[in-house]
Parts: structure tokens; sequence; C-alpha cells
């Protein structure tokens, strides 16, 4: 079959079982799997049905046109259902999300990517060679595609053997299958948003990048946390028992494609692992969750890279500049800075999970797992991705963490877990600025910006230590200490979350 034919039958497969979700002939044909869905109202379930139904009738050869099977009413109805679903996830605090909700969300962009794909020039235009018109359209199309499926799988989770992420993540390799395919029969004078184009989307400088982006700032460790080489296992497990302070290891790392084979320094590289940079992500716009004015987006990977990590205020502007200046523009910037900040990239991206090693130390038994959350199976991987000036507030995470450098620097100051009385802590987040009390930041928007000269002076006197992470560091975050983080170039981090 050709790469069409089989990304269509992946759809079909998914579309047929998820037409019967929900009824007993569903719980029937998957033993010992729940029944999909069983948290939603009985009247979006049975709507959703019809959808998929529907969408496969369509492509059967249904009528589009004035007959029973109409594609626009099919698509105003799943973002309907869509709607409804999303509403339901601020309903309640995150973890109280139920399951079939999530489902819900996952199968009705499953169920609306199919339909796009029927009506896509990619399947109209199978049959035809050396094509001289349709690349345009097809690319707009292909960006939709894309973006159907990854904010499904970004806002749901990926959750369900259907259409989880493993699905997913099939289709959009076999949806890249075709738009090369299709491209590989279009003239070349028509062809338009291939791998070059991505590429274009950043400056020209930056496809290729090979040397660490330069610092922005002169900040430095004034009380900083020992380095080692590493650690037996055994040793590692004895320092968290008895001692648990940071500790930075300097050859954890030195064997990550990412930093070697597979530079993540590139980025041509981290296109060509996305679909050309198509594939979406969370950003944080703000200079700080707790800033006023601060809000999140979702944005094609070619997109945030070209504004953030690429553009006017990316590496080639800001390198030579002094502290001063940096201070200033990271001050009249801080609103507007995108950041790709504790987000499972890996989860949803596994072509960039295969240039990272979960070092062995992150499984290092702690022997206490006292924020009430069970054991991990398997350590938490998350990105940390973005410009100079990115901050992580002040706050506390319930495991042990390695926080890894890939690219660029980054600043970490850390307070013990007994210095929270000096925090203005609201749960796990302090209400002190640190970019704020330290003149980094101008007056910050926070809490900082309301303290004192005597609060300010106090809160200096608490004692820390910190570091500056370099690209192949590992820092050693211990359960329950205080930790702000500060990127002072373009940063990759990656975070290992244990217990």
């Amino acid at each position: 079959m050709t790469p069409a034919q089989q990304l269509l039958e992946h759809c079909r497969a998914a579309t047929t079982q998820l037409s019967i979700l929900g009824t007993d002939a569903d719980a029937d044909s998957r033993p010992g799997s729940s029944v999909l869905l069983d948290d939603c109202a009985a009247e979006h379930i049975a709507v959703f049905r019809q959808q998929a139904r529907l969408v496969l009738a369509l492509d059967r050869g249904g009528n589009d046109v004035d007959g029973a099977v109409n594609a626009d009413t099919i698509v105003r109805r799943l973002d309907e259902l869509i709607t409804a679903t999303n509403r339901m996830f601020y309903a309640v605090p995150p973890d109280e999300v139920r399951l079939g909700w999530r489902e819900m969300f996952a199968a009705a962009h499953a169920v609306k990517f199919h339909l796009g794909l029927l009506r896509s020039h990619l399947l109209s235009a199978m049959d035809r060679t050396d094509m001289d018109d349709g690349g345009e359209l097809a690319d707009k199309e292909v960006n939709e595609l894309v973006a159907v499926l990854d904010r499904g799988l970004i806002v749901s989770g990926g959750p369900g053997d259907v259409v989880g992420r493993v699905w997913v993540n099939e289709a959009l390799d076999l949806l890249e299958r075709v738009w090369e395919d299709f491209l590989s029969r279009l003239r070349p004078g028509h062809r338009a948003g291939g791998p070059a184009a991505a590429a274009a989307a950043v400056p020209s400088s930056q496809s290729s990048q090979s040397s660490p982006p330069p610092s922005t700032n002169r900040i430095t460790a004034t009380k900083p946390i020992p380095r080692l080489p590493g650690m037996q296992l055994h040793q590692f497990e004895a320092h968290i028992r008895h001692s648990g302070t940071p500790l930075v290891f300097t050859d954890l790392m030195t064997t990550w494609p990412a930093l070697t084979t597979r530079s993540w320094l590139s980025t041509a590289y981290l296109l060509s692992q996305t679909f050309s940079g198509r594939r979406l992500v969370p950003v944080e716009l703000g200079r700080s969750y707790l800033d006023d004015g601060w809000t999140q987006e979702i944005m094609p990977l070619r997109e945030f890279i070209a504004r953030w990590t690429g553009g006017k205020d990316g590496m080639e502007e800001t390198a030579g500049e002094d502290e001063k200046d940096a201070v200033s523009r990271s001050s009249r910037s801080r609103r507007t800075v995108g950041y790709l900040a504790q987000h499972n990239l890996f989860g949803q991206i596994p072509s960039l999970a295969r240039d990272i090693i979960t070092p062995d130390l992150c499984f290092a038994d702690p022997q206490r797992h006292g924020n009430g959350r069970g054991k991990l199976a398997l350590p938490l991987r998350n990105a940390w991705f973005g410009p100079a000036g990115t901050v992580t507030p002040l706050h506390t995470d319930p495991y042990e963490n390695l926080l890894c450098q890939v690219v660029g620097e980054k600043y970490v100051r850390l307070y013990g877990p007994d210095k929270g009385g000096a925090m203005r802590a609201t749960g796990n987040t302090a209400g002190v600025d640190v970019g704020a009390v330290e003149g980094w930041d101008g007056d910050g928007d926070g809490d900082a910006g309301r303290m004192d000269d005597e609060e300010q002076r106090r809160f200096r006197g608490v004692e820390y230590v910190d570091c500056v992470l370099r690209p192949g560091d590992a820092l050693y975050v211990p359960e329950g200490w205080w930790h702000y983080c500060r990127g002072l170039s373009v940063s990759f981090s990656v975070s290992f979350w244990w217990n």
C-alpha cells in the first residue's frame, strides 16, 4: 500500500472503533479494558458516534454536496463537542478531570483529522504524477491536519488505547510520508512548504547552529553548589538519605545524542524531527507565571523558534550585551517572552526521546514518599526551552529532580526546605520574586515589587546555594528544596522527576 492508503486504513480502523464507543459491543470487543467515554453525557456520546459513522460513510463515497452526509455539518458538531468537553477541563481541579472527558476530546480530534484528510488535496491528487498545482493549498491543509492531532494530544494527554499517543504519532508519521510523496510529484517550480521552507522560517544563520548560544548577562554563582564527576547508585542513595543537599554532576550526559551526534544546537535538526517544525507545542507568554498578563498559547515549533530563539530576541541580537543592557532588555520584554516550559515533549514527539538517556541516578530510592502521590513507575521527563530571560519562579517540587542542561546556560538558586517561612509561600510557590529582589527584572509584577527595603534586606540574608548550568551539567534538586531558574541564553533543559 502507498503511504496515503496506509494512513486512510489507520484512520478507518480508529474511526470504526470510535463509532461504537460507549456501547456494549465496544465493551465486549475489548475485554479487560474500560468502556471509553463513561463519564460523558449520553447525548454527547450519541452525537459523537453519529459523526464518526458519517465520516465512515463519506470515506465509502457518501455524498458531500446535496446528500445526507455533509462534511461542514460534521465539522461543526465535532467542534461543538470539543468546546463542550474543553469547558469541563476547567470546571474542576486538574487532578479531578475525568478520563472520559479527555477521551472524548481526543476522539473528536481524531475523527476530525480523518475527515480533514478525506477532504484534502493530498488524497485527491493521489493518482496524479508531475503535478503543477495544489502545492500551497496542500501545505496549508497539512498544517491544519497536524494541528488537529497535536492539539488533541497536548490538551487531552493522549489517553486510551484507540487514539492515544501511539496512534497519533503513527498517524503523523504516515502523514509526513504522504506529504513527502506529494511533494515529489509536484513540478519543482510549484513546491511549497517542504523542509527548506520550514528552515527558512528561522534566520538562516540559526538553521544549523553549531556553537553554544552566548549568554546575555553576567549573573554568576556566588555560593556555588559542589560539582562532581559522578556517583555510583548506592553512593547517591546514601547522599540523599543522609545529607540530601544539591549537587552538580558533570558526566551524566556524555553519551546523549542531543549533545553529540544529534545535537539540539541545530535548529535544522529540531525541525527535521518535528515534521519540518509543524508539530505544536504549548508556550508560556510572559516573564513569569506569577506576573500580570501571563498567558499560554499553542503554536508550531517553527513559529516558536523563529519568534523566541532565532529572531530579534534570540541568539545573535543579544550577543555581547553587558549585564546592564541585558537586564534592561529583559525588563522591557518580560511580558512577551515565550517559554516552552514543563512540557512532556518526549511523550508527544518520541523521535526526540531517543536523543536523551535517563540517568541511572534517577532510579535511586530516596526512601521517602511524603507527597502522597505514590511511587512513580518511571521518571517523569519534561522539556524546558526558551530564550534568555525566561524564569521559573521560586517553588518546590513533590519529587526528586535531576535538571539536565543540553543547550545554553541557566542560573539556578536553591533554598533549603526549612526556609519556607521566608518565602511568602502559597502552596508550593513562593510569593517572593528573586529577579525583582536582585534587580534583574526591575520592580517585577508580583509581591516582590511591593516589598519594602527592610523586607528585601531580610530576604537577601536567607541562606542559599546556586549554580550556572552549562551543557552537560546535571543538577540534583532534592525534593522539597525551593529553587528559582533563569535562562541566561537560549536554553534547552530536560528535567527528570522520580521518587
